[in-house]
């Protein structure tokens, strides 16, 4: 398995939200946080995502995200990127079986 994880420690710095409706029509971007930390996160992990792909003969990879006790898991493809929704690590055996 080709990945890597990103840690942040502050709130702001969350990329995602699935807090609004999917479909929305007053949300502009109903599943990207629109601040300035949360941009630079989505593309910080895009870039290395992108490296990955770029350098090496695969069609997708895994990356995680941890915020303080939160999580999310990525799976990239060379079309798109698949999140998860945010769980708590501390509690939930979910990140030792994504590396199991």
């Amino acid at each position: 398995m080709t990945g890597y994880g990103e840690l942040k420690n502050d709130v702001s710095y969350e990329p995602f939200t699935l807090d609004q409706p999917l479909y929305s029509i007053d949300a502009k971007h109903p599943f990207e946080w629109d601040t300035m930390q949360a941009r630079d996160t989505r593309g910080q992990l895009t870039v290395y995502a992108n490296a990955i792909q770029a350098t090496q003969f695969r069609t997708h990879s895994f990356s995680f995200f941890i915020n303080k006790t939160s999580c999310r898991l990525i799976h990239w493809s060379r079309s798109c990127a698949i999140v998860t929704e945010a769980f708590d690590y501390t509690e939930m055996k979910w990140l030792p079986m994504f590396f199991w």
